[in-house]
């Protein structure tokens, strides 16, 4: 029999201290400890883990970032410009009659596309036009994120 209980959860893999009881009486989920390590887990609530043995110091992971699901047209194509992307996206988009051999428009071939970038006021995460330029300028999912994340931040400084 034990001097006191701390009642563990499992957190990122880890066995996270959530309460310390001075008591003996085993509950479930409840492991049993010392005195000296039920002193310091009931003053470390959810900032130790528990290994069987000891405790340790745990650090909450960052929380993961938001991705916003949708940012205005010109902020993501200042993000890409940012990311050394939007030269290759814009030519093959709008074409380029200097480029040897002459990249012809997508005005005719793929119009919605084609107006989506030049005239379009906002960029949806989940719309079938980043999709597609994803898929054709070789960018994962993390990639897309990425300049969804930067382009929301530019415009929050734009104002």
């Amino acid at each position: 029999m034990s001097d006191a209980l701390v009642h563990c959860i499992g957190l990122d893999g880890d066995m996270i201290v959530r309460e310390a009881f001075a008591s003996n009486v085993a509950q479930p989920g409840m492991v049993e400890v010392s005195a000296e390590i039920y002193e310091v887990a009931k003053n470390r609530l959810n900032l130790c883990k528990w290994d069987g043995t000891s405790l340790s110091d745990y650090t909450p992971p960052a929380p993961a970032p938001v991705i916003p699901q949708q940012v205005p047209m010109w902020a993501a194509q200042a993000a890409l410009k940012q990311d050394g992307k939007y030269d290759a996206i814009n030519a093959a988009i709008v074409g380029d009659a200097a480029a040897s051999p002459p990249v012809p428009s997508m005005e005719a071939s793929n119009a919605p596309v084609f107006f989506a970038w030049t005239m379009g006021n906002y960029a949806s995460r989940q719309s079938a036009f980043i999709a597609a330029l994803a898929s054709q300028f070789d960018m994962a999912s993390a990639d897309i994120d990425a300049v969804f994340v930067a382009a929301d931040h530019l415009a929050q400084i734009a104002g």
